[in-house]
Parts: structure tokens; C-alpha cells; sequence
């Protein structure tokens, strides 16, 4: 999950994602469209593909990229599930609570002493 995550961590990556969602396509139409250098694009796809978001085929002397459907859903759905998780046990979370207040203002003053 992690890789799919760094997927998304780049504008040009996600330039690309939404490029290739729309029609597969080859490098020299990725390098067009968004300006980059042929090093840097290779760098990108080689992320991109291992993170298995998205598939790259040869074809000829072209490798043509398009984006793995099913890959982008289960990644979505677990984005989700982090989202609405619901875990027992969680301590209170609102840092505003008196006991956390308290643990602050202990660090606070041993952070002092030092």
C-alpha cells in the first residue's frame, strides 16, 4: 500500500495517472504533455509500474502505459476503510482533554530541567 500511496505523492505522477486513465498511451506522448526529461519519466513510470497502479506493455519500440483499473479501486477502497476504521481501545484523542493538557505541561517542564 505504501508504493500506491507514493504514487500519489508527485504532480507529474498524477499528471500521468490521469493521462493514461483516459487512453493508454507511449512515453513520447507522456514526455510531451507534461515537459519532463526522458531520465525523469523513466524514473516515474519505473514507481508507477511497481507500485502496480500501472501496466506497461511493449509494443514494437514503443512501450505503451495505461492505468491498472482493479489496482486504483482496491487502493481506493482501503484508503476508505482507513478512513472509517473503528478500533477499540483508542485513548481520548481530543488533545484538548485535561489529561493531555496535563502530560503537555509535564514535558513542558522537563524539557526545562534539561
Amino acid at each position: 500500500m505504501a508504493a500506491k500511496a507514493s504514487a500519489f505523492s508527485d504532480a507529474n505522477r498524477l499528471k500521468i495517472m490521469c493521462m493514461i486513465a483516459k487512453k493508454e498511451t507511449c512515453a513520447c506522448n507522456i514526455l510531451e504533455y507534461i515537459g519532463i526529461t526522458q531520465p525523469t519519466l523513466s524514473y516515474h513510470m519505473k514507481l508507477l509500474t511497481e507500485s502496480g497502479l500501472v501496466r506497461a506493455r511493449r509494443e514494437g519500440k514503443w512501450t505503451l502505459y495505461s492505468l491498472v483499473g482493479e489496482e486504483f479501486e482496491k487502493f481506493a477502497s482501503s484508503v476508505n476503510e482507513i478512513a472509517i476504521c473503528d478500533i477499540e481501545g483508542l485513548p481520548d484523542l481530543d488533545c484538548m482533554s485535561d489529561e493531555c493538557a496535563a502530560k503537555m505541561d509535564e514535558q513542558s517542564v522537563a524539557e526545562e530541567m534539561e
